[in-house]
């Protein structure tokens, strides 16, 4: 019975086959297909199928092997094999049959640049990223696979997180007309600054932030290191205007400025102006940042802010509100009801935990932190706090 890898690998194969039986055509054209040998194919090609079914893929791979040395014709049919393979994860195969391509003289240049850009992609999966790195790299300057060439060299550089190699790389890129790439150079000088920072070099940390905005005006990212690095430089009245931009930029990240606003504002005096500024913002999203941050404030001066949080609560229902809320409302007297309302708010704040607090609106992944670049999908900038609302909107 044929197994899932033979139904991976010969329904593919099949079809790479036909092609391989129509291009070649009978050995004999006045003879029937019956009496050329099977239309001219080669014992060893026919093997390797055979091996196929049978789920023998190393003698497969070595019958099928021969066969594309005894015909430049089959080299189609190798090039899918190795594809097959590697997409299943079965990179030592892929490598073997790409490797053993890349050797043959006698490939047209077309077949040996798709045999290069094939075996750079197996380096590249298999771990191998010098190796990957190099072939792109050559790939990348000319031929049918340019473009697709620096496209996978930028994903090498993400991954070795050489952010200045992955930015000449993307400019490349726009110059033989792709699409813009302004948005994700910004998140490559974001992670520069990152480094910086991380080094203690605060000055180049905040240049290399305000580059990311130059590169593209829309990065939240930027203003929000921005205002962390001010904050810690004790320049508050500019972490203020930083962090202010990120609601300008995309509303939806105004949950990441409230706590550090709240901060650099009290050390400002300025919380009438900071609240004032939250409940603009909350007029236009329908959120409760500012009930947060008024909450928050109640609490700090020795106030129960439990009966307005209830209010907010009842007006616009929502997770954040419901954590704080439960943490403020007071035990009653009695021990029955107490045990019962202690019961129902640590069940309350286990499923308030337990919420995707972010989304990405690329691929779905709902992670519990905040990626600039979604682990799943690796899309740039598509992780958004999610929707806090404990009544979905309709739409």
């Amino acid at each position: 019975m044929v197994d899932s890898l033979s139904v991976w690998l010969v329904l593919p194969l099949g079809i790479a086959l036909g092609w391989y039986l129509r291009a070649r055509g009978p050995a004999d054209p006045t003879q029937p297909a019956s009496t050329s040998g099977a239309s001219g194919v080669s014992p060893d090609a026919l093997a390797g199928m055979s091996h196929l079914v049978n789920d023998d893929p190393d003698q497969a791979v070595a019958s099928l092997l021969r066969a594309t040395e005894l015909d430049t014709q089959a080299v189609e049919l190798h090039l899918t094999l190795g594809s097959l393979f590697r997409k299943r994860g079965e990179l030592d195969r892929a490598l073997r049959v790409h490797e053993s391509l890349a050797d043959r003289a006698q490939l047209t240049s077309e077949q040996m640049e798709r045999t290069r850009f094939e075996l750079a992609q197996d380096y590249f999966k298999a771990g191998m990223i010098d190796k990957a790195e190099e072939l792109f790299e050559q790939l990348s300057h000319r031929g049918l696979y340019a473009t697709a060439a620096l496209e996978a060299l930028i994903s090498v550089h993400e991954q070795s997180r050489e952010w200045r190699r992955a930015i000449e790389a993307s400019r490349r890129l726009q110059a033989v007309g792709a699409q813009p790439r302004q948005p994700v150079i910004a998140q490559y000088y974001c992670e520069l600054a990152e480094q910086a920072r991380m080094g203690k070099d605060i000055d180049e940390a905040i240049r290399l932030a305000n580059r990311a905005l130059e590169e593209d005006g829309g990065c939240v990212r930027a203003n929000l290191i921005l205002g962390r690095l001010q904050e810690e430089a004790k320049d508050f009245r500019a972490a203020v205007k930083s962090l202010r931009q990120v609601p300008e930029q995309d509303l939806r990240y105004t949950p990441e400025i409230v706590e550090p606003l709240m901060r650099c504002s009290k050390e400002l005096g300025e919380l009438p102006a900071f609240l004032d500024f939250l409940r603009e913002i909350d007029s236009e999203t329908s959120a409760s940042a500012s009930a947060l941050a008024q909450a928050q404030l109640m609490r700090e001066t020795g106030m129960n802010p439990a009966r307005f949080l209830a209010e907010t609560f009842s007006a616009s229902p929502n997770w954040a509100l419901l954590e704080q809320l439960l943490s403020s409302i007071e035990p009653p007297a009695d021990e029955t009801s107490a045990v019962a309302m202690n019961n129902l708010r640590e069940a309350l704040k286990t499923a308030a935990a337990a919420r995707n607090r972010y989304r990405c609106t690329s691929c779905g992944l709902a992670p519990g932190l905040l990626f600039w670049q979604c682990p799943s999908c690796k899309q740039w900038g598509s992780v958004i706090p999610a929707d806090d609302r404990l009544i979905p909107k309709v739409s």
